[in-house]
């Protein structure tokens, strides 16, 4: 929990990013290919949705990998009963890059949705690190992708819970 502490309030300072020029796709294949084996020990199937052609950003790879990361091993967590986790890459007609990592199970209530960016909070109470984490994860993956002025939202229903994450593309 500290070093969790420590990354939030080193990315709500408005740390200085490295920025480079980012091919999304291959990142997020890569970070499929490295939870390979998370996916395997969790019986689920990763489905990878990916363009084409590169969607550039310009983006710290480092930073933008830790966002990523914590959605990945989220939906993990907390869609095992739905064996799937679908990531998913696309361009809006807005010139942003958008992923969509998508878990099925049991949805979260609508009263929890505005809450899963805040820090500390937990949609599992019990604040036990064997059933959750410190509650900064999603914390600090909204303060990361806002540095790249991005945004990140989460929805819920049916089943389907799926956190949208949207970068500017690199003209």
């Amino acid at each position: 929990m500290i070093d969790d502490l420590f990354e939030f309030t080193r990315t709500s300072g408005g740390m200085g990013l490295r920025l480079a020029p980012i091919n999304l796709a291959q990142m997020l294949a890569q970070l499929a290919a490295q939870f390979r084996l998370q996916f395997e020990q969790a019986e689920m199937e990763c489905l990878l949705t990916l363009p084409d052609h590169p969607n550039i950003v310009e983006a710290d790879g480092d930073k933008l990998v830790r966002v990523f990361e914590n959605l990945i091993v989220n939906a993990i967590q907390y869609g095992k009963d739905g064996r799937q986790v679908d990531i998913a890459l696309s361009n809006s007609d807005s010139g942003q890059a958008v992923v969509e990592i998508t878990n099925y199970g049991e949805p979260l209530p609508a009263s929890v949705i505005p809450l899963l960016f805040e820090r500390f909070y937990r949609g599992e109470q019990s604040r036990s690190r064997n059933t959750g984490g410190s509650g900064l994860g999603l914390a600090i993956a909204k303060n990361i992708v806002e540095l790249h002025n991005g945004a990140i939202s989460a929805t819920s229903v049916q089943g389907r819970t799926t956190f949208t994450v949207r970068l500017p593309l690199k003209k």
